[in-house]
This record gives structure tokens, sequence and C-alpha cells, in this order.
């Protein structure tokens, strides 16, 4: 989070109005993606595009087999995209334009 907000600031302090903003959010907790995504695309104004550039991947040895890890990975890398995209999806179908 300190870090986005830090990079905003450099972004918005080269700008008479703001155009960065930072959202902290933990992919797992898909609950919260569509308030969230509301309160994002209202602060926005509009949505014309998403791009999902969340990941991650544990390091495993080469004889690992950890199911967890794998979930993880699983819930972040699929579960969380399709959660953001879908509420992208909808939107975009409603307003006819959008790219996901």
């Amino acid at each position: 989070g300190d870090l986005l907000d830090k990079l905003c600031s450099e972004i918005n302090s080269n700008s008479d109005k703001i155009k960065a903003y930072s959202y902290v959010h933990d992919v797992v907790n898909i609950d919260e993606v569509p308030e969230l995504f509301q309160v994002i695309t209202r602060q926005l104004g509009r949505l014309d595009a998403i791009f999902y550039t969340a990941g991650t991947m544990a390091k495993i040895t080469k004889d690992e087999y950890d199911t967890s890890k794998d979930s993880l990975m699983i819930k972040v890398n699929t579960i969380g995209a399709i959660a953001w995209i879908n509420e992208a999806a909808r939107r975009f179908e409603r307003i006819k334009k959008g790219t996901i």
C-alpha cells in the first residue's frame, strides 16, 4: 500500500488533476470485489479497460507437492482474476463497450 501511494503521489505531482489512485485489496477476498469495483469506477468516473495484474507462485523444491501452496496460487491467479474480470464484463456489457 505504501509503495502504491508513493507511486500515485509521483504521478499526480506532475499533473493539475489526479490521474492515479491507490487501492489495496487481497484478491483472495472475492466477496469484496463487487463493492470495491463500484468504488473504483465511481471515483474514476468511467472505465474503458481492465488489466488484471495480480499473481503468485510459491517457491517449491522439485519434489515438493504442497496443495496449500497450489491452492493459494489458483485463488490469486485464477479465482481472483475471474472475480475482477466478471465485474468488468458486467459493466462493459451494460454500457456496450470496454476492453478486458
